[in-house]
């Protein structure tokens, strides 16, 4: 194997890492200028918008279903985080705003979030509706096109929003599950 493979794990690395922080937010004042407001199309039916989930701690996690790592990872991390976080768990949402308005369709986010922990929601609507949702918690996210193919790049941070709907903290993409359970933990703890 020599040292060519474990470079190219790391430069597989480095890819994986670099497409979430390809297109890093603006680093707000105050987190609690982050996250409001917005209104999106859920996968359980009816809009959501930044208040409807008030009351509940929020995980904001914007992507795509075809997305091939910083995704599913992030999305499986949080699903082993809350699996530790025993009945608290059912006063947080995973909400999950997927930035490939052209291939995400509600059926098929529908199906990719059902992948994950059943507080996930997923959540898509129109262009217009997409890019206030990215620039109300100042994300991004480019699509490339590549002939027939595209590729989207993304904000990889996992914004944890309290139960009064401000942000509180913005994780980066690959965190372990234990930090996301203790974060959270104590955002449902704060009533």
């Amino acid at each position: 194997m020599g040292w060519a493979g474990p470079f190219r794990l790391l430069a597989a690395l480095g890819i994986m890492l670099g497409v979430a922080a390809a297109a890093p937010p603006a680093t707000p004042a105050a987190t609690n200028e982050v996250g409001h407001p917005y209104r999106l199309m859920s996968t359980r039916g009816g809009a959501v918008t930044d208040r409807t989930y008030l009351g509940k701690v929020q995980v904001v996690v914007f992507g795509f279903a075809y997305c091939p790592d910083i995704c599913p990872t992030t999305l499986a991390a949080l699903d082993r985080g809350l699996a530790q976080m025993g009945p608290s768990r059912r006063d947080v949402r995973i909400l999950f705003i997927s930035v490939d308005r052209e291939r995400d369709t509600m059926a098929l986010l529908k199906r990719y979030v059902s992948a994950f922990a059943p507080e996930t929601v997923g959540l898509t609507g129109s262009k217009a509706e997409i890019d206030a949702a990215v620039k109300a918690f100042r994300a991004r996210y480019a699509i490339e096109r590549r002939g027939d193919d595209y590729l989207v790049s993304h904000t990889g941070l996992v914004y944890l929003i309290d139960r009064q709907g401000r942000v509180s903290k913005m994780l980066p993409p690959v965190t372990r599950p234990e930090r996301y359970a203790a974060e959270l933990k104590r955002l449902v703890e704060a009533k």
